[in-house]
């Protein structure tokens, strides 16, 4: 990342779950007049030792929409579905939205 760069969190998207932490970063970088997003997930591997293994997945707003048209084909395909319904038995999502303000918005 070059130094001139000024880069702002425009959105961002949390969920927690029993073990999980997930968050969907809309960033802009000012000087290069580009938005991206970043994937950041930690999960809690072992209680006692108080392991956490983290991924952050950087994507260029062309490959995010990309993968979201994919994940939507994913769970509206009816082979799927079983699939989706016991997952979503196992947990109930509570995703919350945080904005920032930034002068461009």
């Amino acid at each position: 990342m070059d130094n001139n760069s000024t880069i702002f969190i425009v959105k961002q998207y949390s969920s927690k779950l029993k073990n999980k932490r997930v968050s969907v970063d809309l960033i802009y970088d000012s000087k290069k007049d580009l938005h991206s997003v970043i994937v950041k997930t930690r999960t809690l591997q072992d209680f006692k030792n108080r392991t956490i293994s983290e991924t952050v997945m950087f994507y260029s707003i062309e490959t995010f929409i990309t993968l979201s048209s994919m994940f939507e084909a994913f769970i509206k395909d009816s082979k799927n579905k079983e699939l989706l319904r016991e997952i979503s038995n196992l947990f109930k999502l509570n995703v919350k939205q945080i904005s920032y303000k930034h002068p461009k918005y």
